[in-house]
């Protein structure tokens, strides 16, 4: 199930200023994290394509574009990266103390 998210947006004439609402927490473009992270461990845990990733989500009634997909997948993913390197940088600590 979807949810749409309303975002009011006032304009105040004496400040020549518009002003608009936020989205909660977590929530990034058209899905929320649950979407998301459901996305990604299926491509990277249990190595589902993502073309089977959209049939799966279409079939419990998640209307994403294939190119949601890709973009969950590739866009703004420097956190694993940098999260990667630390746990490696941390394991290399680990052996160095051993030694």
């Amino acid at each position: 199930m979807n949810t749409n998210f309303r975002i009011e947006i006032f304009y105040s004439p004496s400040e020549h200023k518009t002003y608009s609402g936020k989205l909660p927490d977590g929530i990034k473009g058209e899905f929320g994290p649950g979407i998301r992270s459901l996305v990604i461990t299926l491509n990277h845990v249990a190595n589902v394509s993502e073309p089977k990733i959209h049939e799966f989500l279409e079939n419990i009634g998640v209307h994403i574009s294939k190119a949601t997909i890709s973009r969950i997948l590739t866009k703004d993913t420097d956190i694993f990266h940098k999260e990667k390197a630390e746990i490696f940088l941390e394991g290399l600590k680990l052996i160095f103390q051993r030694s």
